[in-house]
């Protein structure tokens, strides 16, 4: 048996490190200066090998925990805080591991820190900051760390994990007042973290700056094609059982830690999501509209294999089978938008992929915009657009005017649709004056009506129509380069 208390710091009057310059204003950090039972935590003790063991525990109103039942063996205790508490971080005991060998080992107890937020001085960039304003970073992606103070001075950074520093570099001004230090994707440190800055300023005084930090390792949710999808759904199931049940863990639940506690969420702008569990079996499911299996297209979600933690979960890769969307905006020409004679206009889009010259139909709103799941991968590709009584618009590569497919959608703008082609040819001739003057002064319904020659869409071929084609005698229209 394993027993404790869990504790809490109770933060007095935020205290701001001395500067020495009266114009320096450092964001000030909260010092920690009592501590209360924290009841509602979460406690877990996970065996050091010999086989995955773990038990749990929540603590009760003095703050007191008991871990029952276990067999001998070195265990790793950690602990959430409730979900009353998101201003306190996740944490583990200083020594573990707690050796257990017969009998029981009491006074096992922790406090968990406060959490500094991110200070109205500093950025630190990507990242999916959390609602208690905690930095969450991905392990794999380089980040910018911008601190702003006193001009002139000297500025340094230094990143900590526990107490040990495990980065630290000098930082660069410019401009003035403003530093900054590009620092290293982290991987393979993950988990709670802590930086710290120091600006010595001219006047000989010093600002320092320190902010907690949570470093992800979690997960991405791709394309079959490996690109990230952003917004995608990723919802977190949890057993005590490797055979499950797996059950939905429910919103805000502690048995996430505080860096994040929104389930089901979402992916973010590189596709990327995660959690800070404890331990436990647990399985993710991640969706996107229009996304399915790639292994059962009748399936809108692929779900991982189940995970035990710990240990932590690294870099799991979920990829889900994605038409890409082209989505685009054009304009008729003799049809003004917004405006009711846009809706049901067709075209078709043609995408060249290697050679091999792809179609896709297109439909108009009243707004000229349209959409197609044309399916290519993430690239740049020659296109052209064309109305069945249009002259084409197209775009190459070359040109600067590509369809570019970047996380599985493309937007981009398809020009004007040039009225005038009767006979779809992509020209207008002679032959296209003469399919119009058959159909003149027809309307929807008469005999001889004839929709081709109706170019501005009214259900009436008229003058209008004429001077439409007349404008564009002679002309042609682009063709699609491919290769």
């Amino acid at each position: 048996m394993i027993s404790g208390v869990i504790y809490r710091y109770t933060p007095n009057t935020p205290v701001s490190t001395p500067t020495g310059c009266p114009t320096n204003t450092p964001s000030p950090t909260p010092i920690p200066t009592a501590t209360i039972p924290l009841p509602g935590a979460y406690v877990y003790a996970c065996r050091n090998g010999g086989g995955y063991y773990c038990a749990y525990a929540v603590t009760d109103a003095s703050g007191q925990y008991t871990l029952s039942n276990l067999p001998n063996g070195e265990y790793t205790l950690g602990v959430n805080p409730p979900a009353s508490a998101n201003d306190l971080l996740a944490g583990t005991l200083d020594h573990n591991p707690v050796i257990l060998n017969g009998g029981m080992v009491t006074g096992q107890d922790l406090v968990l820190n406060s959490i500094a937020p991110l200070p109205q001085n500093a950025t630190i960039s990507p990242n999916r900051s959390s609602g208690n304003s905690v930095p969450l970073v991905y392990w794999l992606d380089p980040l910018t760390l911008i601190i702003h103070g006193c001009a002139g001075g000297v500025a340094t950074y230094q990143l900590y994990v526990g107490n040990n520093v495990v980065r630290s570099d000098s930082m660069t001004e410019g401009p003035a007042g403003t530093y900054t230090a590009n620092i290293p994707a982290l991987n393979p440190i993950h988990g709670y973290a802590r930086i710290e800055t120091t600006i010595v300023c001219p006047c000989g005084g010093s600002l320092t700056t320190s902010f907690s930090l949570y470093i992800d390792p979690s997960g991405n949710v791709r394309t079959v094609a490996g690109d990230p999808i952003i917004g995608a759904t990723v919802t977190l199931y949890r057993s005590n059982n490797p055979g499950g049940p797996f059950v939905q863990v429910a919103n805000g639940d502690a048995i996430m830690s505080p860096v994040n506690r929104t389930n089901p969420d979402t992916t973010d702008g590189h596709g990327h999501f995660g959690w800070d569990v404890i331990a436990g079996y647990y399985k993710v499911r991640a969706e996107h509209a229009g996304c399915v299996s790639p292994n059962n297209p009748n399936q809108a979600y692929v779900e991982s294999a189940v995970l035990p933690i710990p240990p932590p979960v690294t870099d799991l890769d979920l990829r889900l089978s994605c038409p890409a969307t082209a989505s685009g905006h054009l304009t008729w020409q003799g049809i003004p938008q917004p405006d009711a004679h846009n809706n049901g206009q067709t075209a078709t889009l043609k995408v060249c992929n290697a050679g091999v010259t792809n179609s896709y139909p297109v439909t108009t709103d009243q707004n000229g915009n349209f959409s197609a799941a044309v399916n290519l991968p993430t690239g740049s590709y020659n296109w052209q657009l064309k109305g069945h009584r249009n002259l084409a618009s197209a775009g190459t590569i070359a040109g600067g005017s590509a369809l570019v497919i970047s996380g599985g959608t493309a937007t981009f703008e398809a020009d004007a649709q040039k009225a005038g082609d009767t006979n779809n040819d992509n020209v207008t001739t002679v032959v296209d004056v003469g399919i119009l003057r058959a159909t003149f002064s027809k309307s929807l319904g008469d005999p001889g009506y004839d929709e081709r020659g109706d170019f501005n869409n009214d259900n009436t071929v008229g003058a209008s129509d004429f001077n439409l084609l007349r404008g564009n005698f002679g002309q042609a229209g682009a063709s699609l380069t491919c290769p």
